[in-house]
């Protein structure tokens, strides 16, 4: 998948919205300052955890978030040489100057393959540094490297040093750093749908922020209305308590020595308006340690239909290579605002005309599938018109553009390299799919831009499911998710996606009677499983209900939970789901089962076919759990009622 910009891009309009900056309010100044102890990986800095050099001479460039009150003293990383090459130099450059310059031979990194590159004396500005990693690579018996497709230097389990104390904030236009690791919200036991509402905008707009930095979210209970005896200091943590008021305010909260808190309060739509004045542009307005807001923030608008390359964040995307070109690209339908069925790509651009003594093709490619390909031609230029088809497209689209060359040599320093531009003008015209297919690959894109939650109950344990779901799905879009939270018939009631905590008599691809479980296929057949002894069971489903798509917990609450922290303990679990039920039994580990459907493109059927029969056991094994020989399973078919 992408690694997306870690700076949140909404351009937030206001209407009729007053921030008046009440600067005698009191500022706690207790608060301790969190010492920064441990390196960061590059990972969580929102750049990757790794870094490739190609060619004899090659420039990455990277961008440091920098917490205030601390500075950057290294980038530490493993670096590996092909043995083609004998020695190599990384220079960090900042603002045009050579700062540091790091020799790299094959017997040091023998010796030991872990390099240190200092970061001392780059400049701090807006919460981070920028520096350009220029490596210099020479090749061990020839004049240059043949290759341009391989990198010559690699660094690898990247992380930064920082020295220095972390600063606690004095205003709230400062009270988001550059860099969280953990976003604890605090709620009431008994949250309004106001505060729900709230609460759940927070965390996505939080994950949207931060979300190529593996930011926590945590959701805490306060111990009741108007008391909030803070939390102890954590490193790159901050804290909100949302609750509903009749005054919309954000105030800074932090008692002596705790974590960092702001107090957000309204009611109604202002209680929504303090989370999107927070996480926007006009939170630098906010330079005082109290704010009164009146109006409403109005949400990005998304147009769905079109999208240019400029739109979808890939901006001109170019590649150099000797005898194959090869330009990997993302069409990321979270990006694109929906969930698309077909599509149509105008792909525009040049490449370097080959000689008279070379021919070559281009190619586009579509995971594995060629969707194109023509012959090369020396204005080099092309401007082609592309189908690409559904169902099932997968959440990020993987395009590849390659032009392969033939003729002439290949030979050291004989060849011109070959460029491959694309232009950003190049678009994709979409096809939303409607309904969306009801499987895990189809989220969060088929929730924009908006969708509806619906709860059980309104408590505090309902209220952090939805929130966890949320952080989660968050953390795979490139678009901020919106929510309207209401009851579960609510949500039932109203036309667009959904979200269901706590669904009961919603028809399921999975289901519990007593102590039978009813798996649905399609052609209104269903199997019924019985395990002996019965086992704990809870779920998270993907289904149509009533023409929508929806995504809902069933089973028992504590199951569910175990289910959520399950896909918390590793952040690609969500990326990976697959199917349309995610269940656990017991004390089993959760698994994904496809029920009705299947995975592949172009198949149809999944674990029922239209006759009911079974065409996959991998989901039974999830539920018989400990192995079938440890069970009673019990089989038999019958007709939907």
């Amino acid at each position: 998948m992408p690694s997306p910009s870690t700076a949140l891009r909404r351009n937030l309009a206001t209407s009729a919205l007053v921030m008046a900056l009440a600067a005698g309010s009191a500022l706690a100044t207790g608060t301790a300052t969190a010492r920064a102890d441990a390196r960061i990986p590059a990972s969580d800095l929102g750049f990757g955890a790794a870094v490739d050099f190609l060619g004899d001479r090659d420039v990455v460039v990277r961008t440091i978030p920098v917490p205030e009150g601390l500075r950057p003293e290294f980038l530490e990383a493993r670096a590996t040489m092909p043995p083609d090459a004998s020695r190599g130099t990384i220079d960090v450059v900042h603002q045009g100057a050579v700062i540091s310059r790091t020799e790299l031979t094959a017997a040091s990194l023998a010796e030991s393959p872990i390099v240190r590159l200092p970061l001392a004396g780059t400049d701090i500005s807006a919460g981070s540094t920028t520096v350009d990693l220029v490596s210099t690579t020479v090749p061990d018996r020839r004049e240059c490297f043949t290759y341009w497709d391989r990198p010559t230097i690699s660094l690898r389990d990247i992380t930064v040093e920082f020295s220095g104390d972390e600063s606690p904030p004095a205003s709230i236009a400062g009270f988001l750093p550059p860099l969280l690791d953990l976003a604890v919200i605090a709620i009431p036991a008994e949250p309004t749908p106001v505060e729900i509402t709230a609460a759940t905008e927070l965390a996505a707009s939080l994950m949207h922020r931060y979300r190529a930095e593996a930011t926590r979210i945590e959701v805490e209970q306060l111990a009741g209305r108007g008391q909030d005896p803070g939390r102890d200091s954590a490193f790159l943590a901050r804290r909100f308590v949302i609750e509903e008021a009749a005054e919309s305010t954000i105030d800074l909260a932090t008692a002596p020595g705790g974590m960092p808190t702001l107090r957000m309060a309204g009611s109604g739509p202002g209680l929504e308006t303090q989370v999107r004045v927070l996480t926007s542009s006009l939170a630098a307005l906010a330079a005082a340690p109290s704010v009164s807001i009146a109006g409403e923030a109005s949400r990005p608008r998304i147009a769905p239909e079109f999208a240019t390359f400029q739109d979808l964040g890939l901006g001109s995307p170019r590649a150099t290579g000797v005898g194959r070109v090869r330009l990997p690209l993302i069409l990321d339908q979270t990006r694109i605002g929906w969930a698309v069925d077909d599509a149509t790509l105008r792909l525009i651009g040049t490449y370097t005309p080959l000689s008279s003594a070379q021919g070559g093709q281009m190619i586009v490619a579509l995971g594995d599938e060629v969707l194109d390909h023509w012959p090369m031609e020396a204005s080099g230029a092309f401007d082609r018109t592309i189908e690409i088809s559904g169902p099932r497209l997968p959440r990020f689209m993987p395009l590849t553009v390659s032009a392969e060359i033939s003729g002439a040599s290949l030979d050291c320093g004989l060849e011109q390299p070959v460029t491959v531009t694309l232009d950003p003008d190049s678009a994709l015209t979409v096809i939303g799919a409607d309904p969306p297919e009801p499987w895990f690959e189809s989220l969060p894109q088929a929730l924009l831009p908006s969708a509806h939650a619906g709860l059980g109950q309104f408590d505090f344990a309902h209220a952090r499911r939805l929130i966890r779901i949320v952080s989660g799905l968050q953390a795979l879009s490139a678009t901020p998710l919106h929510l309207q939270v209401g009851t579960i018939d609510d949500a039932l009631g109203s036309e667009g996606p959904k979200i269901l905590i706590g669904a009961s008599g919603v028809d399921l691809p999975l289901s519990k009677t007593g102590d039978a479980y009813i798996l649905d296929g399609t052609a209104g057949t269903q199997v019924e499983l019985a395990l002996d002894p019965s086992q704990r069971y809870g779920s998270l489903q993907v289904a149509t209900v009533d023409g929508d798509i929806a995504l809902a917990t069933d089973g028992l609450d504590a199951s569910v939970d175990s289910i959520l922290s399950w896909l918390e303990s590793d952040q690609s679990r969500w990326f990976e789901l697959t199917g349309n039920v995610l269940a656990a039994f017991g004390d089993d580990e959760p698994r994904s089962i496809s029920v009705g459907i299947t995975e592949d493109r172009g198949e149809e059927g999944g674990l029922l076919d239209g006759n009911g029969r079974i065409l996959a056991l991998v989901g039974i094994g999830a539920l018989a759990v400990g192995g079938v020989a440890a069970l009673g399973l019990a089989l038999r078919r019958r007709s939907r009622r």
